[in-house]
């Protein structure tokens, strides 16, 4: 077992780490051989402070593993050290780490704590950068550790890549001196402890309101980063528009629809068939807008003529034409029964809607905070 402990320890000037060994050192990520050294090479920092920290954060290959709380540096590099002698030299330029490399660094780390996101956030802003990457992947970690109390699924640590797998979630060999250290520089997320005794219907209320909020974060994740990307709803909404056009079209046929005559008792002739288009769409997913009163007051709709339309059907009620992206298709009414049914499916192209707006406005809401 080798530990490299930096517990408490103050640099005024900068602190150099380099753990990625000689080249063709290291055994080959994924063999059984790295897998036995990653538990047996440690990082421990619990307290550590530096003006600057100069870090070789191109060892995705060194077999180790870290346990950081309480991390504290002004600057943030990424360089090489050359250690000849009594001399310290940077082997290669100084330079700004991307946010990638830190996050699959952090995802080493072994210790119950997000406030090694908010240090290394905190350097990245300090130079001008952004570090919403790890604002995000913050709160990420913070989500996982609550979720983890309902047995977290594995295929969520491999999508959101913050949160550790179950086999990974403990310290494989930890120190006596962590646990001292950690108790003068506690992490961000509390160890969990024995539950008050509670009533039953308390107990369950508590369980009901925790998931909900866990859900609605969950989703708020994945439509808007925490609010951090608001513009990411966008994409949503344009696959959600995409995907029930195409259920529209493909799979129910239904292409037009037919606006009701202000004057009922004008007299019928040609129908004014509209089409049912991703304006039409996005306009009954988010009505709020209200980009025309013709969206919300249909008295037909229409979908495409089968060939034993076209053959059998009466001159009276022949296929009427309409122009749909461009080319002319004949068109029947839809029946009641169809009717129904595609206002059904407008209702749920509604509620959709309703969350997206919901979770917009939330995201919005993060982002002023």
């Amino acid at each position: 077992m080798s530990i490299l402990a930096l517990n408490g320890t103050r640099v005024t000037g900068n602190l150099i780490i380099d753990l990625a060994g000689a080249a063709g050192a290291n055994p080959q990520p994924g063999t059984d051989a790295y897998k036995q050294a990653v538990g047996k090479h440690k990082l421990e920092s619990i307290g550590a402070s530096a003006g600057a920290l100069i870090y070789n954060f191109n060892d995705e290959a060194a077999p180790y593993y870290t346990y950081i709380d309480g991390l504290n540096f002004d600057r943030i590099h990424n360089a090489a050290p050359a250690c000849t002698g009594d001399m310290v030299q940077l082997a290669t330029q100084v330079e700004l780490p991307s946010t990638d490399k830190v996050l699959h660094w952090l995802q080493k780390n072994k210790a119950p704590s997000s406030q090694p996101f908010t240090a290394f956030a905190a350097a990245f802003e300090r130079a001008g950068e952004s570090a919403v990457n790890l604002r995000i992947g913050r709160q990420t970690y913070d989500l996982c550790a609550k979720t983890a109390r309902w047995a977290i699924p594995r295929w969520l640590a491999s999508v959101t890549g913050q949160c550790q797998r179950p086999e990974e979630e403990a310290d494989p060999a930890p120190t006596p001196a962590t646990q001292q250290d950690l108790a003068r520089h506690p992490g961000e997320v509390p160890a969990a402890g024995p539950a008050p005794s509670q009533g039953v219907l308390d107990s369950i209320a508590n369980s009901a309101v925790d998931l909900v909020m866990i859900a609605f974060n969950w989703g708020l994740y994945g439509l808007a980063d925490f609010g951090l990307r608001p513009a990411k709803v966008v994409w949503s909404i344009l696959v959600a528009v995409l995907a029930f056009a195409a259920w529209f079209w493909l799979c129910l046929g239904v292409i037009g629809f037919e606006p009701k005559r202000k004057d009922d008792a004008a007299p019928a002739g040609t129908p004014d068939i509209w089409p049912l288009g991703v304006l039409f769409l996005f306009d009954r997913l988010i009505p709020l807008y209200q980009i025309r009163d013709q969206h919300y007051s249909i008295s037909k709709y229409y979908r495409r003529a089968t060939r034993g339309e076209l053959k059998t059907a009466p001159a009276d009620s022949a296929p009427k034409p309409m122009l749909f992206l461009g080319r002319k298709v004949l068109v029947t009414p839809a029946t009641e029964a169809e009717a129904r049914r595609i206002e059904k499916w407008l209702v749920v192209l509604r509620l959709i809607g309703a969350i997206f707006t919901i979770f917009l406005l939330a995201a919005v809401g993060s982002l002023t905070k």
